[in-house]
Parts: C-alpha cells; structure tokens; sequence
C-alpha cells in the first residue's frame, strides 16, 4: 500500500440518526468494512462536533434535517460544502428527501435494502477521492516547490547576467578611463568619462589639499560638473581624508545636490582615501548597480594611474640647459639640414603671480612633477625638452610631429589646474597664471632676446595690472 493510499481505519464518519436501531444498522454495515462510527441523536450536538472537526462522511437521517429553529442546511460546513453528506431515509421518511434537494447530496441511503453493499460502496468511493485529493496535494505542493526552484533559478540567472553585463560596463569604462589618464590628469578623464554616461546627473569630488589641512574639489566649468567650495578640515591629514573630514563634506555635497548622490571612495595607498567622488544618477535606471565594486575598480585604477606617476622618466628625453643652447644654434647654422621645431612654453605669467601672492605659498614640487609628468605622457617619444630655469620649458619637435605636439602641450597648458597648488586657491580670482605657448626660431640668442623682452615687459605688465587694481577700487576717479 502506498504512502498516499488511504486506509480503511483512517475514514471518519458521524451519523445523525434518531432512531437507535437504525443506527445501529448502519454502524454494522459500517464495521463490515472495518469503519467505527460516532453516533449522535440530536442535531444540536452533531452540530457542534462537526464545527469542532469535520468527518470525512456524515449519514444523515432525512428526519433530522431541523431541531426547533436550527436547520441542518444552515451548518456552516454544510453552507461552505466541505461536509460530504449522504442522506439515509426509509420508505415512511421518503417525503422528506425534498428538502435536502437544494443541498449537495454525496449519496443516498435507502434503510429498508441490503445496507452493507450501498456502504461499502459508498465508503471505497470516498477513500479513494480523499486518497485522490492526498496524492493532488502532495502533486500541487511539488508543484509548488518545483515553480519555486524554477523561479529562483530564473532569478539567479537573470540577476547573473544582470551582474555580468555592469560588470563588463564598469571594466569597458575604467579600461577607457585608464588609456585617457595615461595623457592626462586622472580627475579629468574620470570626469569625461562619467559626463558621458547617461543616466548620470551630475559630479563632483573632493581632494585633500596639498598642505594636507583642506578640502579642494577642481573647477572644471562643463556640464554636469559641480565644483564644490573648499573646506578647511582643521587638522593635518597625513594619511588621506579622515572619516571625520568625509562627514563635514558629505553635509556640504548633500545641501549642493537636488538628490542624494553616491558616494565612491578612492584609495590611492594611504589607510583612508585621497578622493571623494559623489555621483548623482537616474536611481530608477540604476537600480541594484554594484557602486561597491565600480568604487574597488576605480580605486584599481587609480592606484595603477598614481604608480605611473611615481615611475622615473627617461632621462634621455631631457636635455640640460646648456645642451639645448648649443641646439639651437646648431640649428639655426644648418637649417637645410634642420629636422626639429622650437616650441617655447613660457611659464613667466605663472611665476609672477607667485611673486605677487608671496602671503599664499605655492608647492612647487607636486606642481611641476604633475605637469611634467602629463607633458611627457603627451609628446612623442622623439621630443625633447629642456628646462630653462623656471621660466620656460623648450619643446624640441621632430617636423612630422610638430602639429600634433603643439596641440597637446598647448591643450595641457590650457586645462592644467595650476591654482590647486596654491595654499588658498580662493584667493586667486580673477588672477591669470596660465602658461604661454608659441613657436620660436630656432636660436640661442634668439631665445636669450624672447627671455630679455619678457623680463623688460614685467614692470609694465605689473604697472597696468596695479592701475587696474585702483580703478576697480574706485570708480569714482574717473
């Protein structure tokens, strides 16, 4: 006999009769079949068993159908059709079946034939529709967990690939990202990068300072940017931006933002991060994006841009200063044979705003080793450089690459942030410090003459700039 075959023992059934011979009668036909019934006499207390528990079969005498005001239909159970109902009744009773018409009958039971074939019967049907409905439960609650299973497979599926595509998203775009900062700085092409993803709204980042003691966030005037204001943190730094210092800008950048953006750490080495980048995006189009692992990869990336930074450069693409001299003119007797151009980037407007801001320090160092760095990244291999002090910077161009180089050195000289490296950047508006850059012929006294007339051209540069100064003080003088 199987696990979901119902047996004999396990068929409840109640009999509502009110004659006692009768039932008894049933009850042997009953035990025939190896089924012991419970007997009641009045409909009241039937009616209460049966709320309590409801039998697999009840045989109800037609004479019982009511008992005072209490009508048998009016049961509950039988309302709700969860009690099977065979109704017995005898050839004097057989008016009475009218009323159980408008119930729902599982059988009828006539008294007066040969009772134990009509019980048995009756009782193997319903054994086996309750071991029916058994194994339909049993089948329904595999059912069940199978739809389930399937389900989260299927989720776990979607959500795989899901993950799979961000994740070759998010290493697309810090591959990208890393080939553009190879020529440039890593904020600009981080940047350009999230500018360029749709769902982002807008960006902004903070820095730690180069006196280690403020928080400065880069003005880069284009869409989407958000240049936050600087942020004395009141406390020297050493080991990136403490947790205290990332609490005071995140009350700043959440009053600055329409929505709450997501905040990306970037670790470059120290125990806390050097950047704080804040993201503000469609959340409805970026749902469950992993920020956590676009925050490791950038962290990745910057730390392979910073040691990029940190490597030493070739030597060879240096030429000391007298060296360059004799190039030049060495140059300027063999043009014919002359295959290199002059590009002269003069960093004069520069040191003469230092030397004016002499109460505002100026870091020389990360400045120039920033610059140089993203100057060599951009030139050719084949140009040569030459420092002429720390006022000019001399380009020795091979003639096929000389457009090319031009325009990268003069783009870096346009976009290079050079007032992040004053003490108190805030106090430099309106000042211009940018770099010239031009080309020259190729000369040692040519280059002594453009050095000579530039220092000549400083007083009266100093001069117009201090007349400036006065009539926007006062106005009324003219």
């Amino acid at each position: 006999m199987s696990q979901t075959e119902f047996k004999k023992r396990d068929l409840s059934v109640a009999i509502l009769m009110e004659d006692a011979i009768s039932a008894q009668e049933i009850s042997e036909a009953l035990r025939e079949v190896g089924i012991f019934a419970h007997y009641y006499r009045e409909l009241d207390e039937f009616w209460m068993a049966a709320k309590i528990e409801v039998p697999d079969l009840a045989i109800v005498d037609v004479a019982k159908m009511s008992f005072g005001a209490t009508k048998f239909k009016d049961h509950p159970r039988v309302k709700d059709g969860s009690l099977t109902t065979v109704f017995y009744h005898k050839t004097e009773t057989q008016f009475l079946l009218q009323s159980t018409f408008s119930l729902h009958a599982y059988a009828y039971v006539h008294g007066e034939t040969a009772l134990v074939p009509q019980v048995t019967a009756i009782c193997e049907r319903r054994k086996k529709e309750l071991a029916m409905e058994i194994r339909n439960r049993e089948l329904e609650e595999r059912v069940s967990r199978l739809q389930t299973r399937s389900s989260r497979l299927i989720s776990e599926k979607s959500a795989g690939e899901q993950f799979k595509a961000q994740f070759e998203f998010i290493d697309s775009m810090i591959r990208s990202l890393e080939e553009e900062a190879s020529s440039k700085d890593f904020v600009a092409a981080l940047f350009e990068k999230f500018s360029q993803w749709e769902p982002v709204r807008h960006i902004a980042m903070y820095e730690l300072g180069h006196n280690r003691q403020k928080l400065v966030s880069p003005a880069i005037h284009r869409p989407k940017w958000i240049t936050l204001p600087g942020l004395w943190i009141g406390k020297d730094c050493q080991q990136g931006i403490e947790p205290f210092a990332i609490d005071m800008g995140w009350q700043v950048v959440r009053d600055l933002f329409e929505n709450e953006p997501v905040e990306l750490k970037l670790l470059g080495g120290a125990v806390h991060p050097d950047m704080l980048i804040y993201v503000e995006v469609d959340q409805e189009r970026l749902m469950e994006f992993p920020w956590d692992l676009m925050g490791q990869m950038l962290t990745g990336a910057y730390r392979r841009w910073k040691l990029t930074r940190e490597m030493p450069r070739p030597q060879m693409q240096a030429r000391p200063v007298w060296d360059a001299l004799d190039q030049l003119d060495k140059l300027h007797h063999h043009q014919v044979e002359a295959s290199e151009k002059i590009v002269l980037i003069s960093l004069t407007p520069l040191m003469n705003l230092i030397k004016k801001k002499t109460g505002n320090r100026f870091h020389f160092t990360p400045c120039f080793n920033d610059f140089f760095l993203q100057l060599g990244n951009a030139l050719h291999e084949s140009t040569r450089f030459s420092f002429m002090g720390p006022w000019h910077v001399v380009l020795f161009v091979q003639q096929p690459f000389l457009e090319r180089d031009f325009n990268q050195a003069r783009d870096l000289v346009t976009s290079f942030a050079f007032w992040r490296y004053f003490e108190d950047e805030t106090k430099l508006l309106g000042e211009e410090a940018k770099p010239t850059i031009k080309l020259i012929a190729p000369s040692a006294v040519n280059y002594l003459r453009v050095l000579e007339r530039e220092f000549d051209e400083l007083p009266i540069l100093e001069a117009q700039a201090k007349m400036q100064m006065r009539n926007t003080t006062n106005p009324a003088a003219h």
